[in-house]
């Protein structure tokens, strides 16, 4: 045996080693660029607007959408495919947050299968969960949590929603605000907050689209306490009463409406019941995690996978679908793409689009 090594050439082996693995890679990316190739040049014309729109929305090869379209072609995308910015912003007497009567029984009541009648006579089986409203896809249903799968022709996702929207607020990563820090995975905010459950939040500066970035763009409000001003943007969060506020403001009135928790991206997609201006696709098939609210309080939180084979992502339009069907009044688009992320009870609900690890990041929104 000892003969046996001694008669191998390393170096041989290494270099041969080398060799297979660059030829590899090179027909990979061969195979890559053929296949960006008849998306982009092929036949099918919304595939390439599709294509445009999804990098786009990507920190890390918004790149490829130049390489592939010409700039008037690009601002011509552009233009078919957007969402209009709703101006309004979250009336709060719309949500009526029911507070339990003093001789209400304790505990949920167990998930109870029915069968629901479709309008063109078909039976279709779904479950009438604990806080009374009906799913026909339900994955869980314990302490105040539900979650529900959700799909679509490119898409495939859950749904949690929290009868309790008190139990909902932000957790911010240790190094928050520091540019020399770095941030933290949703599992670590999650634990060291001792969370029951979290996605990824708002938006942070990412230089080099790395992930690792500690400062919120725009406003970060948690546990009652301003984390970070904001400048006319779009917050996304929580009041004093525990109501959903999305809406375009100032630092100071989202001091005075008394925001405990918030973070900034968007688009808003439903404000008071209304819904998004759509044109085109509105959006890039991607990763999504988006925030919403039911007249009743309780709290819609949405992760959607993309960059799969068995889900591609969602657009926008997707989205406010899905929450319309949910029921609710108010809703918005969180920070998607590699940082969508759910977890619940220590383990992924969401099936990652980046496979090495979840990202580093500054904020996250929890459930207690």
């Amino acid at each position: 045996m000892k003969e046996f090594f001694k008669k191998i050439n390393y170096k041989r082996l290494l270099a041969r080693i080398g060799i297979v693995t660059g030829i590899t890679v090179l027909f990979l990316l061969i195979a890559l660029f053929t296949v960006l190739c008849i998306i982009n040049y092929g036949p099918s014309k919304r595939a390439h607007k599709v294509f445009v729109k999804s990098v786009r929305e990507t920190s890390a090869i918004g790149f490829l959408a130049d390489w592939f379209t010409t700039k008037p072609e690009l601002e011509q995308i552009l233009k078919e495919n957007t969402i209009e910015e709703i101006q309004d912003t979250t009336d709060t007497s719309l949500i009526h947050i029911p507070t339990k009567a003093p001789d209400q029984p304790e505990g949920p009541k167990e998930p109870e299968k029915i069968i629901q009648y479709l309008e063109d006579g078909e039976e279709k089986l779904v479950t009438r969960a604990s806080d009374g409203h009906v799913y026909d896809r339900l994955v869980s249903d314990e302490d105040g949590i539900i979650i529900c799968e959700v799909s679509g022709s490119t898409y495939f996702g859950h749904m949690m929603i929290v009868a309790d929207p008190s139990r909902v607020f932000v957790g911010v990563c240790k190094n928050v605000g520091n540019p020399n820090g770095k941030g933290e995975k949703v599992s670590q905010i999650i634990e060291r907050y001792g969370a029951v459950a979290g996605t990824n939040a708002g938006g942070f500066d990412d230089p080099g689209g790395l992930g690792t970035g500690t400062i919120p763009l725009g406003f970060c409000y948690s546990e009652g306490k301003r984390v970070k001003d904001g400048g006319a943007d779009l917050l996304i969060g929580f009041d004093k009463n525990n109501v959903l506020v999305v809406g375009n403001m100032s630092t100071k009135r989202a001091d005075e409406i008394g925001i405990r928790d918030a973070v900034t991206f968007g688009p808003a997609l439903i404000v008071n019941g209304k819904p998004a201006n759509i044109s085109g696709t509105s959006g890039g098939l991607n990763p999504r995690t988006a925030i919403g609210q039911r007249e009743d309080g309780a709290v819609l939180l949405l992760c959607i996978d993309g960059r799969q084979a068995n889900s591609l992502g969602a657009t926008y339009a997707d989205l406010i679908e899905i929450f319309l069907d949910f029921g609710a009044v108010n809703a918005a688009n969180l920070d998607g793409g590699s940082s969508a992320l759910m977890m619940y009870k220590g383990k992924d609900v969401s099936s990652r689009s980046n496979l090495i690890s979840d990202r580093f990041l500054p904020t996250t929104i929890l459930v207690r």
